[in-house]
């Protein structure tokens, strides 16, 4: 309950709406003032305040209805997200003097704040000045009267922007928006300027714990392999990076890191209390293609151009284990790497020494960085790999007299 009130306040305070929380009766004198001296005298008080401390900013908002005043605080930091929330009770202006208790709604992390600190405010000259009967921090402090409301940033629209990550040859762009109350999440997926899939995010919504949620559906996968319908979470740490977490419908799931495209994500302000503004989610998305093209055909498995053919994850089966194998080629950098699994748990995995390709055949060195317990497998042995069928690879190997296979692997995790 405690968290939900300060949720809902934090949620008004992104508005900075006049509440009317903490109101109270204005000084009758003040109210038998000619109005034209009252109404100035009410302008000089209402509007938002500023008062920059080392690590943070800290802003009031006073405000006045039918003689009724309020004020409501809060503390920045430097990405104008709220880290600190009060409102004011016992509020009251009497000869041009305000006095307030300070309530907090979420007190920051920063600095040693006290409970039910009495604050005691007047005008001089363009500034607001005030005391406090505060013993960690006495004396006077000056605010200057802000030209424009500042705006407060929720954590949630640092997602905004185009976010990257690389899976092996496939590059990934998530690509958040955000308007009002409505986010909006797609996802492109390239091999170099070819895109190879397309993915929207169905629901996408915020949840209890502030990450942003979806249900991804595939237009088309880059790889058959994937599963479609995973549920993603995803969330910033203040890092500058996108954390994606996914949960399969049928159990497992995953996650990475993205980096943000420069120039995509949320403009920060150059000053204090300069407005904050999405910025444009791009560089060139586009809403998924529902019928993305894969570009030019492969040339027919095994002959000596093929090289796509042996791109990608393939999985299969050996002396009970699952193996997954994985095969990339960066700008003619060639990589193997390989997990076995009993069930669900891995337990052995390897890398591909000095591999090549040449006349349809893909030859590595396979080196473990720990074989699956019980296993005499030799290491060091030479792997020669041809396109098989459906998609899927064909494997022999060597270890000195000893050989193995041919044995299949599938297109596919």
């Amino acid at each position: 309950m405690v968290r939900k009130l300060a949720l809902l306040a934090l949620a008004g305070l992104l508005a900075w709406p006049a509440l009317g929380l903490g109101q109270a009766e204005g000084d009758k004198k003040v109210g038998d003032q000619p109005e034209d001296k009252k109404a100035e005298e009410i302008k000089k008080w209402t509007g938002f305040w500023g008062l920059k401390h080392a690590k943070y900013d800290e802003v009031w908002k006073i405000s006045e209805l039918d003689g009724k005043w309020a004020v409501e605080g809060a503390f920045l930091n430097d990405k104008s997200v709220p880290i600190g929330i009060f409102y004011a009770s016992e509020v009251k202006m009497a000869n041009n003097v305000l006095t307030f208790n300070r309530d907090w709604v979420k007190k920051p992390t920063i600095g040693d704040h006290e409970d039910a600190v009495k604050f005691t405010a007047v005008l001089s000259g363009e500034n607001l000045q005030f005391t406090t009967n505060s013993t960690k921090s006495p004396g006077k402090h000056s605010m200057l009267k802000l030209a424009k409301p500042p705006v407060l940033v929720s954590e949630q629209m640092y997602l905004v922007g185009a976010w990257t990550a690389h899976i092996f040859s496939i590059e990934e762009k998530v690509i958040i928006q955000n308007t009002g109350s409505t986010w909006k999440v797609d996802y492109i997926y390239t091999k170099g300027v070819v895109p190879v899939g397309a993915a929207v995010g169905l629901n996408p919504q915020i949840n209890a714990e502030g990450k942003l949620v979806c249900q991804q559906k595939f237009i088309k996968k880059p790889d058959n392999g994937w599963h479609d319908g995973n549920i993603v979470t995803m969330s910033t740490k203040g890092d500058g990076k996108l954390h994606m977490n996914w949960t399969h419908l049928n159990g497992g799931g995953g996650g990475r890191t993205l980096n943000l495209v420069p120039g995509t994500g949320l403009k920060l302000p150059k000053q204090p209390f300069d407005v904050v503004t999405p910025g444009t989610p791009d560089p060139n998305p586009k809403p998924p293609d529902p019928n993305p093209t894969v570009g030019t055909p492969n040339p027919s498995p095994g002959t000596a151009t093929d090289t796509a053919a042996f791109v990608g994850s393939f999985s299969g089966e050996t002396d009970g284990f699952k193996q997954i194998w994985a095969i990339t080629n960066e700008g003619g950098q060639w990589s193997v790497k390989g997990l076995y699994y009993k069930g669900e748990a891995p337990v052995g995995s390897f890398t591909g020494k000095d591999v090549t390709v040449s006349n349809g055949k893909l030859t590595f060195t396979q080196q473990y960085a720990e074989k699956p317990s019980g296993t005499t497998w030799a290491d060091g042995a030479t792997v020669t790999v041809t396109p098989g069928t459906n998609g899927g690879l064909s494997y022999t190997w060597s270890a000195g007299s000893a050989t193995g296979g041919p044995m299949m692997l599938a297109k596919g995790r």
